[in-house]
């Protein structure tokens, strides 16, 4: 997929590359669910997962 892309916006594939080494993980995620939904069909498309935070304390309101 990286190769295609770099082809159609002409892009040496060394250029890529170099830039890739440099990312941090959540940035070549985020990269590489772009390049691939690129080529996808919209109801197939990835998505990333975000962990929801729960709450030690649960406040609710009680009724005596």
């Amino acid at each position: 997929m990286i190769l295609q892309q770099a082809k159609i916006d002409n892009v040496p594939v060394a250029q890529i590359l170099d830039i890739l080494k440099k990312a941090e993980l959540v940035q070549l995620n985020e990269l590489l669910t772009v390049i691939l939904n690129a080529n996808r069909y919209k109801s197939s498309r990835l998505g990333i997962k975000n962990d929801r935070q729960t709450k030690d304390i649960v406040s609710r309101n009680i009724r005596v």
